[in-house]
């Protein structure tokens, strides 16, 4: 998979208009052969703008790059850009993403767009539970100032300040089998930090409940319901570390009944 990049800084006063001539563009890409994502993200931060492209192949990459749409709304861009910024080309590695995952506690200031947030929700709710109860609860946590007081919570909890998304897995006590709850939720969370690797992400799973202190925290920073449970909140987005891949395989540890 190949992941672009591409920074963007727009004219002032002309924010809007590229905005309007840049959805043809997406538009038009979507439809192409390999597209798996084509998405305009807006960084909050002046008229800073990023593309960011997720295409199956090189060679997908590369004929979109001569495609007769991109080369026309590429031109009604470029009258609208303050200066041209390098764009950034990354080859990403999916062959295993049970294997591959790994935590990742740092991260770039780059958003992650809110089609992969509903793909790796999506993915949490995927995960099995006692009777198909399905006992869960998901929180998309942007707010800087929510994100710097939940990580308080603990001493492991730092991550939170380095991220600027987070999703917070909770658990409904109103279900069939509350017994089976915790096991539901270790489920989705693991559910979603496989998603997470396959986006081309990186995220760490840190732990809530049962800590008594950590849960109080977490209910009275979001006001939760009494019968609503913390269990585990994970910080996520674009890896601002060298990712190396451990082989944990321990034979020692695996028996046979035969």
């Amino acid at each position: 998979m190949i992941r672009v990049v591409v920074p963007v800084q727009v004219k002032k006063n002309k924010k809007s208009e590229f905005l309007s001539v840049a959805q043809g563009l997406i538009q038009e890409s979507r439809k192409e052969k390999g597209c798996i994502e084509y998405n305009l993200i807006d960084s909050n931060v002046d008229n800073e703008l990023y593309f960011i492209e997720k295409w199956e192949t090189k060679e997908d990459l590369n004929n979109h790059a001569q495609s007769t749409h991109s080369k026309k709304y590429g031109e009604l861009l470029k009258g609208l850009k303050e200066t041209e910024s390098p764009i950034e080309i990354y080859e990403i590695n999916k062959k295993n993403n049970i294997l591959e995952r790994r935590s990742i506690r740092n991260y770039t200031s780059q958003n992650v767009s809110k089609e992969i947030v509903d793909r790796i929700i999506e993915a949490g709710m995927y995960a099995p539970s006692a009777g198909n109860q399905q006992g869960w609860e998901f929180v998309v946590i942007r707010n800087r100032e929510v994100l710097d007081k939940l990580s308080k919570m603990s001493p492991y909890a730092t991550p939170l300040k380095k991220a600027n998304i987070a999703i917070l897995i909770l658990g409904n006590e109103n279900v069939k089998y509350p017994q089976n709850l915790f096991q539901d939720l270790g489920a989705a969370t693991q559910n979603i930090l496989l998603q997470i690797t396959t986006e081309g992400l990186g995220g760490v799973w840190l732990g809530i409940a049962p800590e008594a202190d950590r849960m109080d925290l977490v209910k009275s920073t979001l006001d939760l319901k009494e019968n609503i449970l913390p269990f585990a909140i994970v910080p996520f987005g674009y890896s601002s570390e060298e990712e190396k891949t451990v082989n944990r395989y321990d034979k020692s540890k695996v028996w046979s009944i035969e």
